[in-house]
């Protein structure tokens, strides 16, 4: 089992305010959920943010940057639509992303045919 916390904000009155959530609320939430539970419970965290209208905020630059080389961090999805990304991580000034609008196939990689061409699956 799997918790999922959804965290968002109304800061100023603005859609996609910065959160205002403390760890320890997020840690309430979770002894909450996994009182019954002998092992420990994955979270997935997703926090909505409007980081922009036509583009992003410079100033957020740096932070979602730092939050991509957590060893934890899944990512960043954003864009509008038709026009979404999933950044992946980061190196430098460079990001690395893939667009979720490209579908494929799922791919069973075998001992026997290792040699299967995997190069659209990953990011270049």
């Amino acid at each position: 089992m799997m918790a999922i916390h959804v965290v968002s904000g109304d800061e100023d009155g603005e859609r996609g305010g910065a959160p205002d959530l403390c760890v320890e609320d997020v840690s309430r939430h979770l002894f909450e959920f996994s009182r019954d539970q002998v092992d420990l419970t994955p979270i997935l965290l997703l926090v909505p943010l409007v980081l922009g209208q036509d583009k992003i905020n410079p100033r957020y630059l740096t932070l979602l940057s730092a939050t991509l080389t957590f060893s934890q961090s899944l990512g960043l999805l954003g864009g509008r639509p038709g026009a979404s990304t999933y950044i992946v991580g980061v190196q430098d000034e460079k990001a690395f992303y893939l667009v979720p609008h490209e579908v494929q196939q799922v791919l069973d990689i075998k001992l026997d045919n290792v040699g299967v061409d995997t190069s659209s699956y990953h990011c270049k």
